[in-house]
C-alpha cells in the first residue's frame, strides 16, 4: 500500500527541534513504524517543497529539507494514483 503524506504530517513525523515535538508527533511516529513493518511505502506530497519554503526559521528550513530526502517526492500525482 502506498501513502502520500503533507507536511500535516510530516512535521509532527520530523520536528526540528524539542519545541517542534507536538500533540501528532506520537502518532505520527507510529504511524512510521506500523508503514515500515508492514512494508507500505510512504511518499510526500509535491506541495511540501512550496510549504517548507514559507518556513521563516532558516535553521529549522535547512534541517527538514534535509529530513525530506528520507522520503520519495511524487512528481505527478496522477502516476500516484496509477501505482
Amino acid at each position: 500500500m502506498n501513502f502520500l503524506i503533507d507536511t500535516n504530517v510530516f512535521y509532527p513525523l520530523e520536528p526540528a527541534t524539542v519545541k517542534d515535538i507536538e500533540s501528532g508527533t506520537g502518532p505520527a511516529a507510529r504511524f512510521a513504524r506500523l508503514t515500515r513493518k508492514e512494508g507500505h511505502k510512504v511518499f510526500l506530497h509535491p506541495a511540501f517543497k512550496h510549504d517548507l519554503e514559507q518556513d521563516r526559521d532558516e535553521e529549522r528550513k535547512k534541517l527538514r529539507s534535509v529530513l525530506k530526502d528520507k522520503y520519495p517526492l511524487i512528481p505527478n500525482l496522477h502516476l500516484f494514483m496509477k501505482m
